[in-house]
């Protein structure tokens, strides 16, 4: 029996040893990777302040470049560096930045993203590195990069109510906000002082109460009362959720409308340019 207790004691503490030592401080507590890989990309996460992750080794410094190259110069945006390979597999865009490497680089530092740009990504371990620019012309055990436009707003047909000059009531915004654990939505509008009673998100083009994604109500006791920003799935303040937001998120090869509506607004009236409704219509999207 004492055989049998001390492999199980030695078995924990293996166990244990090694969730401490690849715990989610993504710097210093990886596991060191065991021979040689090539770099690859796993995911960079759809947000204004993406998080980056890739497999095959640890590096000495992770860019991002306007436009469609990695390089030292005034495209450079965001640069993390480490004096030796220490960088590990997964890096949120933004955190410590080595401005003072940039300033050199004649780049100009950015703390978000914006929706519609090219960007490049790139990472380069200490031997694919020369005065801290990346040798881009090293081979994939050493240097990796990748250039997209980021896809970060929700992309849709506004409408509603029209003042006398014919503009909508408000403009309707829906920001994505990936992250490597979750994957959320954020419905921002202008002007931001004009409040709603009501927000529906439906599975249909035209706003009704039938086949709804996601529903929250202010009170009959409380003025309009929902401002900008309102995350999706989350009541705000003051307000009930009269239908959940489902975990499985928007309806992928569907098209979707999110209406609101304000005290102005007559029950059932979901003509276009009903007074105090708003809505935007969302195509299908990735």
């Amino acid at each position: 029996m004492r055989k049998i207790n001390r492999l199980t004691t030695l078995s924990l503490a293996i166990i244990a040893a090694a969730f401490i030592h690849c715990g989610d401080d993504n710097d210093d507590l990886l596991a060191p990777y065991t021979g040689s890989r090539p770099l690859q990309w796993l995911h960079v996460t759809k947000s204004t302040t993406p998080d980056i992750q890739w497999i095959g080794g640890r590096v000495a410094a992770a860019g991002v470049n306007r436009g469609s190259r990695a390089a030292f110069d005034s495209t450079l945006i965001w640069l993390r560096t480490s004096p030796d390979n220490q960088i590990g597999s997964y890096i949120t865009f933004g955190s410590n930045p080595d401005l003072a490497a940039i300033s050199r680089a004649g780049g100009n530092p950015a703390a978000y993203l914006t929706d519609s740009t090219q960007y490049t990504f790139w990472l380069a371990d200490k031997s694919a590195l020369t005065d801290g620019r990346p040798d881009t012309a090293s081979n994939p055990f050493t240097f990796i990069d990748t250039s997209f436009v980021m896809n970060i707003l929700v992309r849709g047909k506004v409408g509603g109510e029209r003042n006398s000059q014919g503009k909508e009531l408000v403009d309707i915004v829906i920001t994505r906000n990936e992250t490597m654990l979750e994957d959320s939505y954020t419905i921002t509008w202008t002007p931001a002082e004009v409040a709603f009673r009501q927000i529906a998100i439906r599975t249909s083009s035209l706003g009704g109460f039938t086949d709804l994604l996601w529903h929250i109500v202010t009170p009959d006791s409380l003025p309009d009362n929902i401002h900008p920003p309102v995350r999706i799935g989350v009541a705000p303040p003051g307000t009930e959720e009269a239908v959940a937001w489902p975990e499985s998120g928007f309806i992928k090869n569907k098209v979707q409308i999110l209406w609101m509506t304000n005290s102005k607004w007559k029950v059932n009236n979901f003509a276009p340019t009903a007074a105090g409704y708003a809505w935007l219509r969302l195509y299908p999207f990735e």
